[in-house]
């Protein structure tokens, strides 16, 4: 376990939170889900390099070995800066979340090794 199960990090800008990167526990020892969600127009800016540093960062003085996240395989700006920083594509969701509209969309896998 590490840290509760759970850390939170917030980007503001000018006082306003335009962003945040959670790290939370999930059923296999040593694994964290990584959630991250920046505003549209704070996006393009290093805002989500400065989370995903600060949390790997983060995760190393801890007893995790790996941190996973799912990201739409069409966001490709996200999965570039997830490839940026290590994470490598694990795997693909077919067809696994139902929007509002009834349709189907797939989520990309992908994951980073911390070094031990």
């Amino acid at each position: 376990m590490f840290d509760d199960g759970d850390a939170v990090f917030v980007l503001e800008d000018g006082g306003n939170v335009v962003g945040s990167l959670g790290l939370h526990a999930t059923p296999a020892a040593g694994v964290a889900w990584l959630g991250m969600s920046i505003v549209a127009q704070a996006r393009g800016q290093g805002g989500g390099k400065a989370l995903l540093r600060a949390a790997i960062e983060h995760a190393q003085g801890t007893e995790l070995h790996k941190i996973e996240l799912e990201v739409w395989p069409d966001n490709e700006r996200a999965i570039a800066l997830y490839h940026a920083f290590g994470f490598e594509v694990e795997g693909l969701r077919r067809d696994h979340y139902r929007r509002r509209d009834g349709s189907l969309r797939s989520a990309q896998v992908m994951a980073l090794l911390l070094p031990s």
